[in-house]
C-alpha cells in the first residue's frame, strides 16, 4: 500500500459517517459504481454511485498537510 497517491473523503446514504479511504487510481466502472484501487494485488473496493452524497478526492501530499495543520 506504499504507493497509494488519492485520499477520497465521502459520505453515504443514511449513513452520517465520513468515510475516508486511499487508492493507487480509482475508475467508474460503467455499471454505476466508482471502483477503488488500493495497490498491487489487493482487492478493488466497489462504491455504488448512487448511495455516494458527496466525495472529494485529494492528492496524498495535499491531504498530508491537512492533516498536519
Amino acid at each position: 500500500m506504499n504507493d497509494l497517491n488519492l485520499v477520497l473523503k465521502f459520505k453515504l446514504a443514511g449513513d452520517p459517517q465520513t468515510h475516508i479511504e486511499g487508492a493507487t487510481r480509482m475508475k467508474i466502472d460503467g455499471r454505476g459504481n466508482l471502483v477503488l484501487y488500493k495497490g498491487r494485488g489487493e482487492d478493488a473496493e466497489q462504491l455504488e454511485l448512487r448511495n455516494v452524497r458527496s466525495f472529494s478526492i485529494h492528492p496524498v501530499g495535499l491531504a498530508h498537510a491537512d492533516l498536519a495543520a
